[in-house]
């Protein structure tokens, strides 16, 4: 490694493949985020659903009762 343009090439291949690696776990990260947040969506509207659910039943109890 006496050669400067061979010292350059491998630390600028270095340098890019440190970028990359830090921009595949930035994207990684995200898709997580966003995966957790449809799950907690997903649970949150389940909990909508079931309170409309009992709502709709108390009113049919009270236009029988």
């Amino acid at each position: 490694m006496s050669d400067s343009s061979t010292y350059w090439l491998t630390f600028t291949n270095i340098a890019l493949g440190l970028v990359t690696l830090i921009c595949l776990i930035a994207v990684g990260i995200g898709v997580l985020q966003e995966l957790a947040a449809k799950r907690k969506q997903r649970a949150a509207m389940a909990n909508i659903d079931l309170e409309v659910a009992r709502l709709i039943s108390s009113f049919d109890e009270g236009e029988r009762g």
